[in-house]
């Protein structure tokens, strides 16, 4: 009987063990560091800086996401961020011959098919990267905007009940896209004004509608949303997707950076940049354009005489998204920092 009971209590053991080594997979601890930011942190932990939101929502005692303080320990859902940042599954539809291409495929002698392979395709990027990434557009009639939340927070996020402001073709049930117009885009070179950078900052659903004042549950966010954040059509993101392994550039780009995210003055890889090209220039989601510096001033030693020095490329940007005259890209290669009017051309 002893025997029996110290088996027990050795199985009992083990199987502690086993469920403390599952809850340490799923769940990482970090202590934050002087200088650190929830975007650094999870670009550190989980090779994606776009993915902070999660954090944010996982540490529910931070109030403001801008405002983390060293020696305080952050939960990091390392195996539960993993699972959602898989890639869905892209099913091929089936391709059903019309019967006018039946008769003619009879009609025809026999004869050995040539076999084309297919290049693969593969996501450019994830949904929640495409979205958050922002774009220059000229801004339209909003549907509404955020006056509050019931608990008055400041800032808010995923599941968070909000109260808003609606026009009168918006019912409850819809679906409506929250953005944020961050700042009119001046063109660096010629001083035209390019539109307004806007902030795609996650969706809701409208729940109530009481008067003046509806009722709304935010159902994803890629930041964080405030009073005053604008209301649209919900438009859905999708993954675009680009062969496997293919470059490619349109010839004739000659283009400028013209503001970059949360108008950071330098830039590097990862950073999101927009560009005065779109899809009118005979640019295509994935194409790659080199970033050029332009060359400086030098003074010849032996005459005195001022002269250009030559351009530098710097690095090269990928489109995420396209409008008409403008695109948004990330920085996939960087050698130096990279400025809002530093060149774009074809590679």
């Amino acid at each position: 009987m002893r025997k029996i009971r110290m088996m027990f209590l050795a199985f009992l053991s083990l199987l502690l063990l086993y469920t403390l080594s599952l809850a340490q997979e799923a769940v990482k601890e970090y202590t934050i560091k002087k200088g650190d930011t929830l975007w650094d942190i999870s670009q550190k932990e989980l090779q994606d800086p776009f993915l902070w939101p999660k954090l944010w929502k996982e540490n529910s005692d931070i109030e403001n996401p801008d405002r983390i303080y060293p020696g305080k320990t952050l939960k990091i859902p390392t195996k539960t961020i993993a699972e959602e940042k898989k890639p869905e599954p892209v099913a091929e539809k089936a391709v059903v011959p019309t019967a006018e291409e039946k008769a003619m495929e009879k009609a025809e002698a026999p004869k050995e098919k040539e076999i084309v392979k297919e290049v693969p395709k593969e996501p450019l990027a994830d949904k929640y990267r495409i979205a958050s990434a922002g774009y220059i557009s000229r801004v339209g009639d909003a549907k509404g905007e955020i006056v509050d939340s019931p608990d008055r927070r400041v800032l808010l996020g995923q599941r968070d009940k909000v109260y808003l402001t609606l026009s009168n073709d918006v019912k409850t049930g819809d679906r409506l896209t929250v953005l944020r117009v961050v700042k009119k885009v001046v063109h660096p070179k010629t001083g035209a004004i390019m539109g307004n950078l806007v902030k795609m900052l996650g969706d809701l659903k409208i729940t109530a509608v009481n008067g003046q004042i509806a009722t709304g549950e935010i159902i994803s966010s890629y930041d964080y949303i405030t009073k005053g954040d604008r209301l649209e059509s919900y438009t859905e993101t999708e993954a675009p997707l680009i062969p496997s392994g293919k470059t490619s550039s349109p010839g004739g780009i000659n283009g400028y950076i013209v503001e970059s995210i949360e108008t950071k003055v330098a830039n590097a890889q990862m950073d999101v940049v927009y560009l005065d090209k779109g899809s009118k220039d005979g640019l295509n989601i994935g194409d790659r354009l080199k970033v050029v510096a332009p060359g400086g001033k030098g003074i010849v030693p032996s005459t005195g005489k001022e002269t250009k020095l030559p351009d530098e490329t710097i690095g090269e940007v990928q489109i995420l998204s396209l409008q008409e005259n403008t695109s948004t890209a990330w920085i996939i290669k960087s050698a130096k920092d990279i400025k809002r009017g530093d060149l774009i051309q074809s590679l």
